[in-house]
């Protein structure tokens, strides 16, 4: 079998954690992000992001035991970890843990990653594969030679996908596609 259709272990449901287990598994996926946590190792020192080493430290453990094979991983250790320094995530109604969002637990995620996740150059990985750059220019109508170049960094791109895209795979056709 190709390498690019080989699949880790998924993750099991913990009360609602599909959110959760959606956003890790992309993380997951992404080969730098999987050789960058090969590569990391908790530090202490009173920075500011070391509340977030011990939920990255799990996040590294979790995805060496899907790497390992088997049907599915059960991320008991992951989650509690997880609500425990984000309680937020942790919010429950009758003793029944609630659905959460998944953009915010990717920005939650994003976070450990920026903090946690140093490079060499002082940069860090999350910045290294998710972040881009938009260019604004702007043009005086009125006096064309009057123009102002402006540029800001983005970490999402979103895209709205609502009943009028419609999603196909073929080596001939685009990937989306307006009806």
């Amino acid at each position: 079998m190709p390498s690019w259709c080989q699949f880790s272990a998924g993750l099991d449901n913990l009360q609602n954690t599909c959110y959760l287990n959606s956003c890790l598994q992309a993380l997951r996926a992404i080969p730098e992000l999987r050789t960058a946590f090969e590569n990391f190792s908790p530090a202490g020192g009173g920075g500011m992001g070391d509340g977030m080493a011990p939920v990255a430290a799990a996040m590294k453990g979790l995805f060496q035991q899907m790497t390992a094979g088997g049907d599915s991983v059960t991320p008991f250790m992951f989650v509690n970890i997880f609500r425990q320094t984000f309680p937020q995530f942790a919010e429950q109604r009758q003793n029944v843990y609630t659905q959460q969002d998944a953009d915010e637990c990717w920005n939650t995620l994003a976070q450990i990653l920026k903090s946690q996740l140093a490079q060499p150059d002082g940069g860090n990985t999350y910045d290294a594969l998710f972040q881009g750059e938009m260019r604004n220019t702007l043009t005086c109508v009125e006096n064309p030679e009057d123009v102002t170049v402006t540029s800001e960094p983005f970490w999402k791109m979103p895209c709205f996908v609502d009943k009028e895209v419609c999603v196909t795979h073929s080596p001939s056709a685009p990937a989306v596609s307006l009806l």
